[in-house]
């Protein structure tokens, strides 16, 4: 059986579950306690690669709190992903696992980046007045979709390419909020 993840309330628990089935075949077990969610949004501000590793961001964390990225290991335990403290949320892993796109805030404003692990090295993807949440990577590892407010106070689909080069390509106009997930 894999093992599923869930939230209920600020908590994430884990659960044997049945691929074939689908159904859990064993008890939940909580995992991790007061998760950030974030801001208007039902999502917790955590990624799992395809490998396992887990990076989440505490609720004690406030949009003036500067903390490090952590990572959680397969043994349990925390180990440091980047040192320079930030006021971040919503990381996601690259497909290849190399680079993590997240949204740092700095002065009030919201914006993409992307941190590679290897050279530890932050782009930054967007830098405009707009805000700008929740980075999903292509299958390909070249671009990024995002929610972005330009011009409005709804969010909308937009592309950049992952090196932050070249102009965001607007996908969607809908007055109702799009975000990636």
């Amino acid at each position: 059986p894999a093992p599923q993840v869930f939230f209920r309330g600020k908590t994430m628990f884990a659960a044997p579950f049945d691929l074939g089935a689908p159904s859990l075949t064993g008890e939940a077990v909580p995992v991790l306690e007061n998760v950030q969610s974030v801001p208007g949004l039902i999502q917790p501000v955590m990624a799992i690669s395809p490998d396992g590793t887990l990076v989440y961001q505490l609720m004690a964390v406030t949009q003036a709190s500067q903390l490090p990225i952590m990572w959680l290991t397969k043994d349990g335990g925390t180990a440091t992903l980047r040192a320079t403290p930030s006021s971040w949320l919503q990381p996601r892993f690259s497909p290849d696992r190399q680079r993590l796109a997240l949204v740092l805030m700095e002065r009030g404003q919201f914006d993409i980046w992307v941190y590679d692990l290897e050279r530890d090295v932050m782009t930054r993807i967007t830098s405009d007045a707009a805000n700008d949440i929740s980075p999903v990577w292509l299958a390909d590892g070249a671009g990024l979709v995002f929610g972005w407010t330009r011009g409005s106070t709804v969010f909308n689909l937009y592309l950049q390419k992952a090196d932050g080069t070249g102009s965001a390509e607007g996908l969607t106009t809908s007055a109702v909020a799009q975000l990636p997930n």
